[in-house]
C-alpha cells in the first residue's frame, strides 16, 4: 500500500484505505469550547513533515523505434492492472474570445461524482498525512471503510458507509495535534476558496422551533435564517428528541450571528427561535479570514 505524499496530487483512482495501526493516541481530542476559542491565538504546533521517496529504475530493451513503443504500451497496461478504465475520447471543443467552454454536461456529472465526499482541511498550517491518518482512526472509530485523497489544501474522505459519513458530519470539528481539523460535505466553491477561508460550516443548537418547522422544508427555512443550511443530525431529522434542534449551518460571518429570531408562522404572534453556538472559530475583522485574529493577520500564511 502507498501513502501519499502531504500536498501530492489528488488522484481519486488511487484512493488508500485506512486500515494502519494507531501508535499516538495523544494526537487528537474533541475540542472544548473555552480552548476553541483561543487555540490559534497562542501559537501553533510545528510538525516535521514526512515523505516518502520511492525511486524506481525501468529499462526497455532493443533499438527500434517501433520496440520502444511497443515496451510503453505494454509498461502502461501493466502498471494499470486493468483495475482503472484510462480510454479516453476526443471531445468537441468550443472557444469564445479564446476561451475555451467546458461544456455543462461534463461538469454536472463532474460535481455528482464528487458530491458524495466530505472535505477535510485544517484552520492554519496542514498537518502531514501521517499524522491526520492516525489521528483519523483513532478519532473517527468508522463501521465501514473510507477512503481518502489529498491535494496541496484539503483532504478527501468517501465512506462505504452513510451512516459513518453522517457520523463525521455530527460530530464536527477536533483538535488534530493542536489544531483545528474541519469537515464538511464537498462543494464546488471550496475549491474556490483555498489559502482563504472565508466560510465555514459550524453546529447550531436550536431551541423553541413550533413543530410546524420539524421537516426538511422547516429545518431548511431556519437555517436559512443564519447562513447556508448544510444537514441536521440523526436525531432531529428522525424527532426522537424534540427539546432542541441541531443544525450545521455554513457562515461567512460569526461576528453577526443572533441568539434569537423571530419567526411569523401564521399565528396572532410571532414565535421566538433561539440560536446557540457550542463553537465558534475565529475570523480575523481584518481580512475576514477564519483561524486568525486580526492580532496574527498574516502570521500564518508565511
Amino acid at each position: 500500500m502507498e501513502t501519499p505524499e502531504v500536498g501530492g496530487t489528488l488522484n481519486p483512482p488511487s484512493l488508500s484505505k485506512f486500515i494502519e495501526p494507531i501508535s499516538d493516541l495523544k494526537a487528537v481530542s474533541e475540542i472544548p469550547i473555552q480552548v476553541a476559542e483561543k487555540v490559534l491565538e497562542v501559537g501553533e504546533i510545528e510538525a516535521s513533515t514526512m515523505k516518502d521517496v520511492e525511486s524506481i529504475e525501468k529499462e526497455f530493451s532493443g533499438g527500434q523505434e517501433s520496440t520502444k513503443l511497443s515496451s510503453w504500451a505494454t509498461l502502461f497496461k501493466k502498471e494499470m492492472d486493468g483495475k482503472v478504465s484510462v480510454d479516453l475520447k476526443h471531445c468537441a471543443t468550443n472557444y469564445n474570445n479564446g476561451v475555451a467552454k467546458c461544456p455543462i454536461e461534463i461538469l454536472e456529472k463532474g460535481e455528482t461524482e464528487w458530491n458524495d465526499y466530505v472535505v477535510g482541511f485544517f484552520m492554519g498550517k496542514r498537518l502531514p498525512y501521517p499524522t491526520v491518518k492516525a489521528a483519523l482512526a483513532q478519532q473517527w472509530n468508522v463501521k465501514g471503510s473510507y477512503d481518502v485523497a489529498t491535494d496541496d489544501d484539503y483532504f478527501y474522505f468517501k465512506f462505504s458507509n452513510e451512516e459513518d459519513k453522517r457520523n463525521i458530519m455530527e460530530k464536527g470539528p477536533i483538535f488534530i495535534a493542536g489544531r483545528i481539523f474541519v469537515v464538511k460535505p464537498w462543494q464546488k466553491s471550496i475549491e474556490s476558496q483555498r489559502k482563504q477561508i472565508k466560510s465555514i460550516p459550524i453546529w447550531v443548537t436550536v431551541y423553541g422551533m413550533p413543530k410546524q418547522l420539524w421537516t426538511k422544508e422547516g429545518l431548511s427555512f431556519v437555517g436559512s435564517l443564519l447562513g447556508n443550511p448544510i444537514c441536521a443530525d440523526e436525531a432531529t431529522t428522525k424527532k426522537t428528541r424534540l427539546t432542541f434542534a441541531r443544525i450545521c449551518v455554513e457562515v461567512d460571518n460569526v461576528a453577526n450571528l443572533p441568539s434569537t429570531k423571530k419567526v411569523d408562522i401564521g399565528e396572532d404572534e410571532p414565535v421566538t427561535i433561539q440560536f446557540e453556538y457550542p463553537w465558534k472559530p475565529q475570523q480575523c475583522t481584518k481580512c475576514g479570514e477564519f483561524g486568525h485574529t486580526e492580532k496574527r493577520c498574516g502570521e500564518l500564511k508565511t
